[in-house]
């Protein structure tokens, strides 16, 4: 079983992500990350995982992957935390704010050699 976290609690996870997870028996939703307080708590409640307001702690929740349905601007730094903790990727779209960015997320996700 994949164990999975999500960064970003906004409206599109809580409609399209997290139930689709739930759906899938060979993944686990392990945690949820949002910078916003109560966030993470919320979905937690509805969806299961531990909410998390620190990247830190997030990423020591032992996953194989994580799901970025952060905001736009987002999406670099999340992926980049996601390559430091050795974690593969599924970033929604667009995945970046411009060429390089995105140039730069999939580099670091194939140097990392996980999935992106």
């Amino acid at each position: 079983m994949a164990r999975l976290g999500l960064m970003g609690c906004g409206s599109v996870a809580d409609f399209g992500h997290l139930p689709a997870i739930q759906r899938l028996p060979e993944l686990e939703l392990v945690a949820l990350y949002d910078p916003v307080p109560g966030r993470a708590e919320s979905y937690a409640a509805k969806f299961g995982g531990t909410p998390f307001t620190e990247e830190e702690a997030f990423f020591k929740s032992g996953l194989d992957a994580v799901v970025i349905a952060s905001p736009l601007p987002a999406h670099h730094d999340n992926v980049m935390l996601c390559s430091e903790n050795n974690v593969h990727v599924l970033c929604e779209k667009p995945i970046a704010v411009n060429e390089d960015e995105a140039a730069d997320m999939i580099a670091v996700m194939e140097d990392a050699g996980k999935g992106f």
